[in-house]
């Protein structure tokens, strides 16, 4: 990354960050124009804190504590470790998303009484719901977010810029699918198409078959 790098990844995710919360709140203002603070909102905030919770445990410190730094330290010496080591990061931290999304589809009415002991009958027969299109996004979550910290690793901010607001348009878009099929589940299906697409675009973006780049 040449001197510049730094100043400019610095610039696009903070552009990011800032595109990311005004979509944020538009995503915030829309639920509750459609649903207001019912059982809809609460039921899909007890799912998303069902996923996020144990995948930023299982992958957040590690990710930036541990692996990130080795991978840079292998990727300036060009040694062919860096792409095994990020691969070999993908399948482990992809197999433990997997162990997660099944507990969430498996588990799922016992994960919402745990989680939300006082939630209504209405709204936690629609956390399971939510539990089971949500678990389809455990996978692309964990892949995004470790591809996106590589990625500005190789002078390549853009997708963990786009991060944040793409989950954002996901759900956004879920709202939408949501009211046009009188069924808040799409409200699962948006963030969790919103995350394999960023999944997807970061595997385009990063180059990480080759270490030298």
């Amino acid at each position: 990354m040449n001197p510049a790098g730094p100043r400019r990844a610095f610039s696009v995710i903070s552009i990011g960050a800032l595109g990311a919360k005004v979509l944020g709140a538009v995503r915030e203002m829309l639920m509750a124009a459609v649903w207001g603070q019912g059982a809809v909102v609460g039921a899909f905030l007890v799912c998303l804190n069902a996923l996020l919770v144990p995948v930023s445990l299982a992958v957040g410190e590690l990710l930036q504590g541990a692996f990130i730094p080795v991978y840079a330290r292998h990727r300036r010496c060009g040694s062919r470790l860096a792409p095994i080591s990020l691969w070999m990061g993908l399948i482990v931290w992809s197999l433990v998303a997997v162990l997660i999304a099944v507990l969430l589809v498996v588990a799922g009415d016992w994960l919402v009484r745990l989680l939300a002991p006082g939630i209504g009958v209405e709204a936690r027969d629609l956390a399971v719901r939510f539990m089971f299109a949500i678990a389809f996004g455990a996978v692309p979550f964990v892949v995004t977010a470790v591809l996106a910290v590589v990625a500005v690793q190789h002078g390549r901010p853009l997708g963990a810029a786009l991060r944040p607001g793409v989950q954002s348009l996901g759900v956004i878009a879920g709202i939408g699918a949501a009211v046009a099929f009188n069924d808040p589940v799409y409200l699962g299906v948006g963030f969790a198409g919103a995350y394999a697409l960023n999944a997807t675009g970061l595997l385009v973006l990063c180059p990480i078959n080759n270490c030298k780049s």
